[in-house]
C-alpha cells in the first residue's frame, strides 16, 4: 500500500489529545444528561475479527422526549498535500453519538481500542449523571490451547 494512505501519528501524543477530549466531553455529556433528568447511560459494545459493534444507549429514566443533542470535541484524520493531519473542531449531535464517541476515546486511552479484533473483546460504559462519573468494565476474549502427544 502507498504509505501515504499509511496514518503514522505519534500515539503518545493521540492519546494525550484523546485523554483532553475525554475530560470536556465527560462534561458536556453529564450537564446533558442532567438536563434530561437521566441519572445513568449505559453502553455495551463488542466485537471480534475485524468489526466491533455497540449496542443501543439505555438510559435511566428513559428518555421521554425527542433525543437531546450535546456538542463535545472530535478529531478526524484527513490528507492534506500528502500528508496526515488531525483536526479537532467541535461537534454537535446526538446523545447517542457523543456517548459512542466518548467511549472510542476512553477505549483508546485505556489501550482496549482494538476490541473488535482477532478473539475480540468487549464491555460496558455507565456514565452515572448524579455522581458525575463513569465505569468502564472490559473484557477480552482469550483462545487457549491444551495440546497432548502420545506415541506407540
Amino acid at each position: 500500500m502507498d504509505s501515504r494512505f499509511q496514518p503514522e501519528f505519534n500515539m503518545s501524543e493521540n492519546k494525550a489529545a484523546a485523554r483532553l477530549r475525554h475530560i470536556h466531553n465527560k462534561i458536556q455529556i453529564i450537564n446533558a444528561l442532567k438536563s434530561r433528568n437521566i441519572s445513568t447511560a449505559t453502553l455495551e459494545y463488542s466485537g471480534q475479527g475485524d468489526e466491533g459493534h455497540t449496542q443501543e444507549v439505555e438510559y435511566s429514566p428513559p428518555c421521554e422526549a425527542a433525543e437531546p443533542k450535546v456538542t463535545i470535541q472530535v478529531n478526524s484524520q484527513v490528507i492534506v498535500h500528502g500528508q496526515w493531519v488531525v483536526r479537532e473542531s467541535e461537534e454537535t449531535m446526538l446523545l447517542d453519538d457523543a456517548l459512542n464517541a466518548f467511549l472510542e476515546d476512553l477505549l483508546e486511552i485505556e489501550d482496549h481500542e482494538l476490541y473488535g479484533d482477532g478473539d475480540g473483546g468487549g464491555g460496558t460504559l455507565i456514565v452515572d449523571a448524579d455522581e458525575g462519573t463513569f465505569k468502564l468494565s472490559h473484557y477480552d476474549n482469550v483462545v487457549t490451547q491444551s495440546y497432548s502427544y502420545h506415541e506407540g
